[in-house]
């Protein structure tokens, strides 16, 4: 039967123990970067509005289209050049707002900042592949809207989803089962690993060793076969109490699926960002001035569907970051059930802390984090320490790697 705490053990004060050994510094860095990205974020959405309004208003893309189109249709030709234009000014308009975000991350993290140029040139070469691809999809989507104008988005949003759910849960689940790697060495760690592979039900049936020098491991496959490793970095930098939890993190996330999860509701949200777009780019369009029964495969729509794209972006990323931040609590839960090492937990969280506000407000968490907050995560750690009596580790001092 596990010991119990002493009486006097609070999970709050606990937390905050944790917490504290955050430098002031670091946590201050951590709340003004969150905040200036999350400025960035609604800002850029709000940018991207009014550019897309500005270049409706101007007509700028009907008179291109006359001028391609002077002497006979070419569709395609417009609909090519259009786009392009449309995303150009996008873009442009957008390029300081990245730069300042860019430069400000830097000067509220690491101190030292580039000369401004070298975040231009590091903008602009993101941009120029993402200006490249929005045009060949933009005009791609616009073709099969004309050609099946009731159901393109469902044809498109099926081969997107499909596209996604093979991309993001693919190699996950294609790393299954046994693997050409170096099982990890006997000892401690490797008995631990083991121990939590039965405790957790995985089919996995040996923990492997990969040779990176990160602080991390994971657990990937399909269902029934299981496939664990874990980093170099990890066995040489953390405790067993700590490699448990957070491989116990990790075996949450395998067993109830949640990679494929996150994949499909990827998919699911293009499908409905296409769907928002089939049905508001014509109203939008009306609504703003520029004349009735225009659909998302007219040229003088394409303003009208980048404003509902965007609304649409904006919601499945609230959806998204809610969906992940519930995983993410549940995956913790199947760690201190199974793992039953909540200091390690909270060692581990410490650990891959992101440079972010430490404790949100409740607003500011479900609009802007797809993590729960670090506080509200070490403190789910401590109050499970303290209802289930393990206190087998010493504490936020007990974080100093054992023998293996």
């Amino acid at each position: 039967m596990a010991a119990t705490p002493p009486a006097a053990f609070d999970p709050v004060e606990a937390t905050d123990l944790y917490i504290d050994g955050l430098s002031p510094a670091l946590r201050a860095a951590g709340a003004a970067y969150a905040e200036q990205r999350e400025a960035a974020w609604v800002l850029g959405g709000v940018l991207i509005i009014a550019v897309a309004l500005i270049v409706m208003k101007s007509r700028l893309l009907p008179q291109l289209a006359a001028r391609i189109e002077a002497e006979r249709p070419r569709p395609w030709l417009a609909g090519l050049a259009g786009a392009f234009v449309l995303f150009l000014a996008m873009i442009l308009v957008k390029l300081p707002l990245d730069v300042a975000v860019a430069w400000l991350a830097d000067r509220t993290r690491l101190g030292p900042t580039a000369p401004v140029g070298v975040y231009l040139a590091r903008a602009w070469g993101g941009d120029l592949p993402l200006l490249l691809g929005l045009t060949v999809v933009a005009c791609g989507l616009q073709g099969l809207a004309r050609a099946l104008p009731r159901t393109w988005w469902a044809w498109a949003g099926a081969i997107a989803g499909l596209a996604l759910i093979g991309l993001v849960w693919g190699p996950y689940a294609g790393r299954a089962g046994p693997a050409h790697l170096p099982p990890l060495p006997p000892g401690p760690a490797r008995d631990g690993m083991l121990s939590l592979i039965h405790d957790a039900g995985l089919s996995a049936r040996d923990v492997y060793l990969v040779a990176s020098p990160e602080v991390d491991g994971d657990v990937t496959g399909l269902p029934g076969q299981a496939r664990v490793v874990v980093n170099q970095g990890m066995l040489d930098h953390a405790s067993v109490p700590e490699m448990r939890a957070a491989i116990g993190h990790l075996a949450g996330h395998f067993v109830r699926g949640d990679q494929f999860g996150f994949a499909l509701l990827l998919a699911l949200s293009v499908l409905a960002g296409l769907l928002a777009i089939h049905r508001l780019a014509g109203p939008l369009t009306a609504l703003l001035g520029e004349g009735a029964g225009r659909g998302p495969g007219d040229l003088v729509a394409l303003p009208a569907a980048l404003m509902a794209a965007v609304l649409a972006i904006g919601a499945s990323a609230l959806a998204e970051r809610a969906y992940d931040r519930w995983i993410n609590v549940r995956a913790d839960q199947f760690s201190l059930d199974h793992a039953r090492a909540p200091d390690g937990l909270a060692l581990n969280l410490l650990r891959g802390w992101r440079d972010d506000k430490v404790d949100p407000g409740p607003l500011e968490e479900a609009l802007f984090f797809d993590h729960p907050s670090l506080r509200n995560r070490i403190l789910h750690a401590m109050r499970w320490k303290a209802g289930h009596g393990v206190s087998a580790a010493p504490g936020p001092q007990g974080g100093s790697p054992a023998g293996r």
